[in-house]
């Protein structure tokens, strides 16, 4: 009788965790995804995940087909949210270099009225433009169910998780520092930066239907004064990444109504016939920062944390549940 050897081992637990792992294909989802019943969001989530098949090392995926109008969608978001900045700069160079003083102090007023003007009432993850920024980027989001913290990912016991973690008022916003049901509060690692994680905002959108809960997202607060950058806001809901905005993040539970109502002054608008999102207590945060902006080089995956352990220990002080994913592609952008 011939011993199975350490090699034999390791190819039978790869083997093992490979057939657990599914991949959950977002862009296959309906048109119609965010103005359907809870019930029949469920259903189309089941619908597109699948076990997942071994890919060829070396080959690149091929993008998921889309149609002209998310296209001009998906583009337009990225030439203003990324376009704006970049052009009053060179407007302000170019009014310098000619020594146009009108120029200058057109472009001036122009930025701040960008800067300074009030949002949209409404945010946007459950609108057009998160599903056409996920069919842009063909979002794919692979998961192990071996995991134990993965077991009801992106199926409908998230819901029933996360509702034994709600408040018995669901009218009020909340603060405590430990809940019941799943582990909260949850600090999500979108890994790496890149020059931007688009990703880790298509994530924003869909964290309802992954894991129960709306997720906030650490930035720096100059973000949501940036003409076009704060755009992008309406998507990642962000908080200040210092040490007090995380804390206050990780103690809040809140929920809210499909009519957006509650006693917060967040406005959360909801589109979805019936839902009830729940929000506070979970944070998403990109680890290596702006580090990872400048250390990127396509075709690197990397994550250039550094020497800084504070989020860590951060994490550790609120007893958080530390969930990591990398976003593969996003140091290819």
């Amino acid at each position: 009788m011939t011993m199975p050897t350490s090699r034999d081992q390791q190819q039978h637990q790869q083997q093992k965790h490979e057939a657990s792992v599914e991949v959950v294909r977002l862009w296959q989802l309906p048109d119609d995804f965010f103005a359907l019943s809870t019930e029949r969001q469920w259903s189309a989530m089941a619908a597109i995940t699948s076990k997942a098949e071994p890919h060829p090392r070396g080959r690149r995926r091929t993008p998921c087909s889309i149609s002209f109008g998310d296209d001009a969608l998906a583009v337009s978001f990225f030439l203003i949210t990324l376009g704006t900045p970049l052009g009053i700069a060179a407007l302000i160079v170019l009014s310098i270099v000619l020594s146009s003083y009108r120029m200058l102090v057109a472009t001036i007023i122009v930025s701040i009225i960008l800067a300074l003007h009030p949002m949209p009432t409404r945010d946007w993850r459950r609108t057009r433009l998160s599903l056409a920024l996920i069919r842009y980027f063909s979002m794919e989001v692979l998961v192990d169910r071996s995991n134990p913290l993965l077991d009801g990912f992106a199926t409908s016991a998230v819901d029933d998780a996360a509702a034994a973690t709600s408040f018995v008022s669901f009218s009020a916003c909340s603060s405590a520092s430990t809940t019941k049901g799943i582990d909260l509060p949850l600090v999500c690692l979108a890994c790496p930066h890149g020059v931007f994680n688009y990703g880790a905002m298509i994530w924003c959108a869909m964290s309802r239907w992954f894991v129960g809960w709306e997720q906030n997202s650490a930035a720096a607060s100059v973000v949501k004064y940036v003409p076009g950058l704060r755009y992008m806001d309406q998507l990642i809901w962000a908080e200040d990444a210092g040490r007090s905005s995380i804390q206050r993040v990780s103690r809040k539970r809140c929920t809210v109504d499909n009519n957006g109502g509650d006693d917060d002054d967040d406005d959360d608008d909801d589109a979805v016939t019936g839902e009830t999102r729940r929000y506070g207590g979970m944070l998403g945060i990109v680890p290596d920062g702006i580090l990872g902006a400048f250390r990127c080089r396509g075709g690197v995956d990397e994550l250039a944390i550094g020497p800084r352990r504070g989020l860590m220990r951060l994490c550790i002080e609120e007893g958080a549940t530390v969930l990591a994913a990398w976003f593969f592609g996003t140091t290819d952008m």
